[in-house]
């Protein structure tokens, strides 16, 4: 994977970097988001982001993954917490497009 300068890169390009490592490294895919993430987890997994509220977390979610969040500094947890909402989006776009073609 391209390493990118997180100091001269546009914010977009690291959303898409941080998501692209959830997809690959951590095997978070757009399958395992529907089947896992569907009550609103991914929500509150970049709720915590902004807030590191212990509450925040999503309880089927791993503290392993929180754990690491929170080491984060502000700037890596605002892209952790866009990247998060682009799953989501993903998650949602897919559902609808599924349920449209079975209607």
């Amino acid at each position: 994977m391209i390493k990118l300068d997180k100091q001269k890169t546009p914010a977009a390009l690291l959303i898409a970097e941080e998501r692209m490592s959830q997809i690959v490294e951590h095997n978070f895919t757009l399958e395992y988001d529907k089947q896992n993430n569907n009550d609103g987890h991914l929500i509150q997994a970049m709720k915590f982001c902004l807030t590191l509220k212990d509450s925040d977390w999503p309880q089927t979610m791993s503290l392993h993954y929180r754990d690491n969040i929170k080491k984060k500094s502000r700037n890596e947890r605002l892209v952790i917490a866009a990247a998060f909402i682009a799953a989501e989006l993903d998650r949602v776009r897919n559902v609808k497009s599924i349920f449209n073609s079975i209607r």
